[in-house]
């Protein structure tokens, strides 16, 4: 499979991510992440395994150096049960709302990753596509302060709590891990490992610090299977960020915030305002502007590839 399409794929699931994280909320932050971790290796060794056709290449997966683990742990692992911490601590649809944005930071975090520890040269077109994203994402943030009058901002919108802090480090974790990725060579399936290991310490975790789970409704444990099996798109974005292109997906990256706000919309958590319409625009804008070279040569490819087959 061609890399950016891997990674565009895995952006689409990543845009319903936080929404199922959210619908699941009732179950225990260790015992969820525990579920989802467990569902995750079992979809990525399925997948692993079709495109290998190899038992010894899928065994394979997990011989590889402490650092990795390290570093894929604090990415894959980490990012989840931060946010899942996240979301479970909410008290209401405005602190849920302004969660979702938070996390939301890692593609524009991505981009000072990616320059610093790749060296990538960020050019002129780069820089104001960032800042356009960055000013949506403000803006589409906004969106969850604005009360009914349209013009106050809720009392208590911008005081930082526990929520929001988890929310933050969950950003940051994940964009140093996707930053990191491209720099090392171990294979993408890694993440399935990685994931079962995490989700025998997160069980051990749940048994120790969290009380016993209750009856859980069906639409949370379809919630919490559906989050656990979409866990697959880490091996997409793996694959994707280390051999695809990083600026193109980051910068595509832009817009899974604003079709997860968008998904927060149609299922009653946040209503529909100017400022998600305008800050969805800005970093639709900011992903072209920052894309364009990209976008014009594929373009020029396009009608180069068409010019031959005219002739022909």
């Amino acid at each position: 499979m061609n890399p950016n399409i891997a990674g565009i794929i895995s952006l689409v699931i990543f845009s319903t991510g936080t929404l199922l994280m959210l619908l699941a909320k009732s179950i225990p932050p260790f015992a969820l992440s525990s579920v989802m971790l467990a569902l995750g290796f079992v979809s990525i060794s399925c997948v692993q395994y079709m495109r290998e056709r190899s038992l010894q290449q899928f065994i394979t997966q997990w011989k590889q150096p402490l650092k990795y683990y390290i570093l894929v742990v604090s990415g894959v692992v980490g990012y989840n049960v931060f946010m899942i911490t996240a979301f479970n601590v909410t008290e209401n649809e405005s602190e849920a709302f302004a969660v979702n944005m938070i996390n939301y930071l890692w593609p524009i975090m991505i981009y000072g990753f990616s320059a610093y520890f790749l060296g990538r040269k960020i050019e002129l077109l780069h820089i104001m596509g960032f800042a356009l994203g960055l000013v949506g994402l403000f803006l589409v943030m906004a969106a969850g302060y604005i009360n009914a009058t349209g013009l106050a901002l809720e009392r208590g919108a911008f005081s930082w709590n526990w929520a929001y802090i988890s929310a933050l480090l969950a950003a940051f974790l994940w964009a140093f891990y996707s930053a990191q990725s491209k720099a090392h060579s171990y294979p993408s399936g890694f993440v399935g490992p990685v994931m079962c290991i995490g989700s025998v310490v997160m069980c051990a975790f749940h048994f120790i610090f969290e009380p016993k789970i209750s009856a859980i409704e069906y639409p949370v444990i379809i919630a919490a299977i559906l989050l656990g099996l979409s866990r697959c798109s880490y091996y997409l974005w793996d694959y994707a960020i280390r051999k695809g292109d990083a600026i193109l997906l980051s910068s595509l990256s832009n817009l899974v915030p604003l079709v997860s706000s968008l998904l927060f919309i149609v299922f009653g958590f946040r209503p529909a305002s100017y400022f998600t319409a305008i800050g969805g625009a800005l970093i639709m804008a900011g992903c072209l502007i920052t894309n364009w070279k990209v976008i014009k040569t594929e373009l020029l490819r396009l009608k180069t590839r068409r010019g031959c087959s005219d002739i022909n």
